[in-house]
């Protein structure tokens, strides 16, 4: 049974809502090939695709998307350690939430209950010849077919 549910609008939706928040500046869809350095940017970008049940016949996907937070490490570290994990906080908190993805998307797995939970992995890295503090968050989004064939 297919269901229509487009992941692209769950990314579009997450971008959009890091856009308007003003503690990050640059928001991309998919890894940028130069990310700019002097304030935090985001990137959204899908991970990953799970089948871990069926519900009323239909199955329930999870569909992995991970918002990518980083800021260059140009500064002694501190600062951009601090930024950083304020804006990640912030964030966890927003998608954990009360944030609405709409259409089937049941809701975000904060807990885990289907697998990967709301979490957040610290990582440095180089690209373009400049060092970067980053912060991979993983959004697990519950779809649940059957709410599309109950409302059909």
């Amino acid at each position: 049974m297919a269901t229509g549910y487009d992941p692209a609008a769950a990314i579009n939706l997450i971008a959009s809502h890091l856009k308007g928040r003003g503690s990050i500046k640059n928001v991309h869809i998919g890894l940028p090939k130069a990310p700019e350095t002097s304030e935090i940017g985001a990137a959204v970008r899908m991970v990953g695709i799970r089948t871990p049940e069926t519900v009323l016949e239909a199955p329930v996907r999870i569909y992995e998307v991970e918002v990518r937070l980083y800021r260059s490490a140009m500064d002694d570290g501190e600062e951009t350690e601090l930024k950083l994990a304020q804006v990640v906080g912030d964030v966890m908190a927003e998608l954990g939430g009360d944030f609405t993805l709409g259409g089937n998307v049941r809701n975000v797995d904060v807990a885990g209950i289907y697998g990967a939970s709301l979490e957040a992995d610290w990582d440095d890295l180089e690209s373009a010849g400049t060092d970067f503090r980053v912060c991979n968050i993983t959004v697990p989004l519950v779809v649940d077919e059957s709410a599309a064939s109950l409302s059909a």
